[in-house]
């Protein structure tokens, strides 16, 4: 305690706004016979003065923490008190400037509306404090987790305020001058904060409910408290601005999120915790994404309307920012999707409006390449920028396809799909088209819509081994990695494998979505002559082997439908019995999207 701040964590030792000014002081009060004080006596003057606030500040300290004070007695013999508490002079001063005093002392309420902080309640002058090593944090920490007294709590907090946002003009920070203190002080704040003012307010771990913070604003417990929690949340929000690492933020958030309750009784801080997660949510990497959209759906009933809606309007716009470079399958991306998505859910009334803004635009810079055909154009559709935010379309519909608004949004999105791979036939674009089939096939599965496939399928199929394969320009490659090749990789080994491969998948995946519709058969019978045809020409036996797996499996389930369809007294004309057609799945006979690789 003697090496760290002497702030009791709840004033402002820094007496900036209002402070006694000694300067102001009549000349008549000096000791000199010509009315004018020398400067050491100014000096000593404005000392005893502050030695003054201090001693206000510690007598109200001891009124309001009897632990601590019997802390202080317990300890007398290290603080010398009857040099400090016991000076005549101090106390005169004192009683003289008890206006000042007071004024400089004074808590004060805070006000939302106002704009003022808490946080100046809990902000210690460390202008003159030592630097804070392990040892001082380790004390503060194991008194802190005691539980004994919230005395030491905002010295911590002061520390933990100063990490959070480094500033060399600060006196906080300049105190933290180790990388070990740094780590420890960041540490435990967002590990035990949270518990520790749980248990302070007597709310147990279980209960998320705002209305129970709401509920306690009266009480003197919260009073308390409250200024210590306000620094907390602002200080851990001002550190994810500054901190880069996924992982730190990761945590950060889900610490954040067990205090998210607290929120409720900051309305400023919650509209500063909103644009901070909802831009990690569309750009964040690993579990930073999935913490960000935890973090929001938990404090969605706090936010108004507009303020919902702004979120789903600065995560897309944060989400196209941050896509124009990126792998479509890598996790990142991935993950960032699959929030976005949850986030809309959220809400899908609100959301299918949103949707369909950002549909139809995508729709009209599609018309445009198809009808221009420039560069220009071209390259704004060939982007990961826009076919990622095509896949989060599709995805958002997929995951809301039994709301009637969003239903009607699978026509829209399959004509973009069709017209960008028609937009792009050339062979170096086959990643381009195997990922239109790929979300194609997933609009179909999940709105249980015939989508037809086959024919971009089978147009790939054509130019894979139209070349003798270059083994000079063979270099690692993966389909779900690229948008466009260079036309010197179209004819290396690598490339054209992957390319057969990820044919064989999409059509074993469209395949099995419709094995057992009784117009299987029709289905199959182009794709099976086309087939044959591509199984000739390849050369590489791997591939020819792989090919001749999916024929015969595709033959086998054309006659198991066959033999079914024969049993069956109802003309295929009628719809609805053709709907209800639904022979006994076998394990053996049906056909699988999988098992080619």
């Amino acid at each position: 305690m003697e090496e760290g701040s002497d702030s009791d964590g709840y004033l402002p030792e820094n007496l900036e706004e209002g402070a006694y000014d000694a300067a102001s002081e009549s000349d008549s009060d000096g000791d000199s016979d010509e009315g004018i004080e020398t400067d050491l006596q100014k000096t000593n003057k404005e000392l005893r003065l502050q030695l003054a606030v201090q001693k206000m500040k510690l007598d109200r300290l001891l009124e309001k923490d009897p632990e601590f004070a019997e802390y202080l007695e317990a300890h007398a013999d290290k603080l010398d008190q009857d040099s400090y508490c016991h000076d005549p002079e101090l106390s005169e001063l004192s009683e003289a400037h008890a206006d000042e005093l007071e004024q400089d002392s004074d808590y004060g309420d805070f006000d939302e509306d106002a704009g003022t902080s808490d946080q100046d309640k809990v902000e210690a002058d460390s202008s003159n404090g030592k630097a804070l090593t392990t040892s001082i944090i380790n004390s503060w920490c194991q008194m802190v987790l005691e539980g004994k007294s919230l005395s030491v709590l905002p010295n911590l907090l002061n520390a933990y305020r100063g990490a959070c946002q480094y500033d060399p003009d600060d006196a906080n920070s300049r105190r933290i001058q180790s990388s070990k203190v740094f780590c420890k002080i960041v540490n435990f704040t967002l590990r035990e904060a949270d518990n520790i003012f749980r248990s302070h307010l007597g709310i147990s771990l279980s209960d998320c409910n705002q209305h129970t913070v709401l509920e306690l604003q009266n009480s003197q417990k919260w009073k308390d408290i409250k200024p210590l929690i306000r620094s907390y949340l602002s200080s851990t929000i001002k550190f994810l601005d500054q901190v880069t690492d996924s992982e730190i933020v990761a945590f950060s958030l889900t610490r954040l999120r067990a205090s998210a309750m607290f929120f409720a009784a900051f309305p400023s801080l919650l509209q500063k915790l909103i644009k901070v997660t909802v831009y990690f949510l569309a750009t964040g990497e690993g579990k930073v994404p999935s913490a960000s959209f935890l973090i929001i759906s938990d404090t969605a009933p706090q936010l108004s309307l507009n303020c919902r809606q702004s979120c789903l309007i600065k995560a897309y716009k944060a989400f196209i920012a941050n896509n124009k470079l990126g792998l479509t399958y890598s996790l990142h991306i991935k993950s960032r999707v699959d929030s976005l998505v949850k986030l809309y859910s959220l809400d899908v009334s609100r959301s299918y409006s949103k949707a369909l803004v950002s549909i139809q635009q995508l729709a009209e810079i599609a018309k445009q390449g198809l009808q221009t055909k420039k560069k220009e154009a071209k390259q704004k559709i060939c982007s990961w920028q826009y076919i990622n935010c095509v896949d989060l379309w599709v995805k958002f519909v997929c995951a809301n396809v039994g709301d009637d608004n969003v239903r009607k949004l699978v026509f829209l999105i399959v004509q973009i799909i069709n017209a960008v791979a028609e937009l792009f036939p050339e062979p170096q674009h086959l990643p381009l088209r195997v990922k239109c089939v790929q979300m194609l096939n997933e609009l179909s599965s999940f709105s249980r819509q015939f989508i037809p496939v086959i024919h971009l399928v089978l147009g790939c199929m054509e130019y894979i081994g139209t070349g003798k394969p270059d083994p000079k320009s063979a270099k690692p490659f993966h389909v779900s990695y690229a948008l466009k090749v260079r036309k010197q990789w179209v004819n290396s080994r690598l490339f054209q494998e992957e390319c057969v491969l990820s044919v064989i998948e999409l059509l074993s995946a469209h395949f099995a979505q419709w094995s057992y519709q009784t117009a299987f058969p029709g289905l199959a019978h182009i794709a099976l002559f086309r087939l044959r045809k591509f199984h000739e020409k390849i050369t590489v036996e791997s591939l020819r082997s792989r090919v001749e797996c999916l024929m015969k499996m595709v033959e086998q389930n054309v006659e198991f439908v066959d033999k079914k369809r024969k049993k069956v007294a109802f003309p295929f004309k009628d719809e609805e019995s053709a709907a209800s057609f639904n022979p006994e799945k076998s394990s053996k006979e049906k056909i699988k999207g999988k098992g080619f690789n």
